[in-house]
């Protein structure tokens, strides 16, 4: 069974979100100008820092922990988080600002909502026991290798 994970909905337009970007349950991400971040703002918006704000599921499913890493903010649901402050608790259906969401020439915003994680862990499918008797030859198999040890010998 898949697990819960969280998409963030880039906005494209004024109240349009689009662009998904999965983050796996138990994954973290940092949003940001530079290249190397998991995702990647263009350059265009200079409010927003390298490395702006990280982004990690939290423990409780549908949840996430935001960190803010910049100089102008990051906001959710319109208040700011702070540099420095311990992260903040962010819940599907809240909206996520780098830098004030009133900011001229608009905000990059983000809203958090539900997703699938396609690369669940690896999960026992059988026992030891189990595969011990799935791999153990039939009595006939035995009985033909004896057959040609015997012949060997």
């Amino acid at each position: 069974m898949a697990r819960s994970a969280i998409v963030l909905l880039a906005q494209q337009d004024a109240n349009k979100f689009t662009q998904p970007h999965l983050l796996p349950a138990g994954g973290a991400c940092v949003i940001g100008r530079k290249a190397g971040c998991g995702i990647a703002v263009p350059e265009a918006y200079l409010y927003v820092s390298g490395e702006h704000c990280m982004i990690r599921a939290a423990d409780t499913p549908g949840e996430v922990m935001v960190s803010d890493l910049s100089a102008n903010g990051t906001f959710i649901n319109g208040r700011r988080i702070g540099k420095g402050r311990p992260p903040v608790r962010a819940r599907i259906g809240d909206e996520i600002s780098l830098a004030r969401p009133s900011q001229q020439g608009g905000a990059v915003r983000f809203k958090l909502g539900e997703g699938v994680d396609h690369n669940p862990p690896a999960r026992e499918i059988a026992t030891a026991a189990e595969l011990a008797r799935i791999a153990a030859p039939s009595p006939e198999l035995r009985a033909e290798r004896h057959k040609s040890e015997v012949a060997e010998a």
